[in-house]
């Protein structure tokens, strides 16, 4: 959990230091830096699971920063953003740790880097207005997907 708590704290305050509004689901459960493992009881997901479903809704772009070490909720989600909703996903994989060129996030993810600064400087370039965004999900829906 301390892992988790700090790395969801650093990447969240880059993030808003970049000009983007973070729902983040760690700090949203309240989750507490305890060198202990991650499980959240069957009563307390019942109320994170509806959070979490409404925060992809909210958001207008997704940052996956785990695409190597695929959870069963984080897929979900990445797919939710991405089939469900057209909304881009950003998979960012830790430095050097980059899939070889023929993985499929290169051909379903909007952008596939190992650096936040990079992620962060494409997404503000790509999807920074409701009119890119837009435009994004039109060409997931009609272009992408024939």
């Amino acid at each position: 959990m301390a892992e988790v708590v700090r790395e969801a704290t650093d990447d969240r305050l880059f993030l808003e230091a970049c000009g983007f509004k973070v729902l983040d689901p760690v700090n949203e459960e309240n989750v507490q830096p305890k060198n202990q493992l991650l499980q959240s009881p069957k009563e307390k997901m019942d109320v994170y699971w509806k959070r979490d479903r409404e925060m992809i809704a909210e958001a207008d772009v997704l940052f996956n920063m785990s695409p190597h070490a695929a959870s069963l909720g984080v897929m979900r989600e990445h797919g939710l953003m991405q089939y469900h909703y057209k909304k881009p996903v950003v998979s960012i994989f830790p430095a050097g740790k980059l899939p070889l060129p023929g993985a499929v996030c290169y051909y379903e993810d909007a952008i596939v880097t190992d650096s936040i600064l990079h992620a962060a400087c494409q997404t503000w370039e790509r999807f920074r207005t409701p009119w890119q965004r837009f435009k994004y999900r039109l060409w997931r829906k009609y272009v992408k997907e024939t």
